[in-house]
């Protein structure tokens, strides 16, 4: 009977200081870190009827502000991107479902940008994001501009369903 104390009482004090630590901050505790993204979009919209031309002018100069990022760090020697992708006359679609694109509107744009791994980079998807959107500036006219990221769930084996080879039993 008193090992049983002895060992509720251990457990119960090492509990005790698990939480002092965490509150205290020695220990610190994060419930998810901040994920970093690989993949970062700008999509932008104007109004209705607002020519395809005005739509890839902007979309140019997204494309240009963030190869002007790009290219500063490049020459530091640590590239932030391994490729771009400029659509006009569509949009990216985020979330799950929703396809990759919405398609046949002439207001709407945006600019996709894959980033080198995490490891080779000096700076996070969301610090990217941030200096970004400072270079792209005020854009007229527009309804509305964001910049997010895209994320994708980890790669893992597809799912597999394996049966069991049925072997009738005859019953005499």
């Amino acid at each position: 009977m008193t090992n049983k104390f002895i060992s509720l009482s251990i457990l119960i004090g090492m509990l005790v200081i698990s939480v002092g630590l965490i509150k205290a901050g020695i220990v610190p505790f994060v419930f998810l870190g901040n994920l970093d993204s690989k993949n970062l979009v700008c999509t932008i919209t104007f109004p209705d009827g607002t020519p395809v031309g005005e739509t890839d002018k902007w979309t140019r100069r997204i494309t240009e502000a963030f190869e002007k990022l790009d290219d500063k760090y490049s020459q530091q020697g640590t590239p932030l991107a391994s490729t771009y992708c400029r659509v006009v006359s569509s949009q990216v679609a985020l979330g799950p479902g929703s396809g990759s694109a919405l398609s046949g509107a002439s207001h709407k744009g945006s600019v996709e940008v894959e980033l080198v791994s995490s490891k080779e980079r000096p700076l996070s998807s969301a610090e990217i994001l941030a200096i970004w959107r400072e270079e792209v500036g005020k854009i007229p006219g527009v309804d509305s501009i964001s910049f997010d990221t895209m994320f994708s769930g980890p790669s893992g084996v597809p799912i597999q369903l394996n049966s069991w080879p049925v072997v009738p039993i005859p019953i005499n």
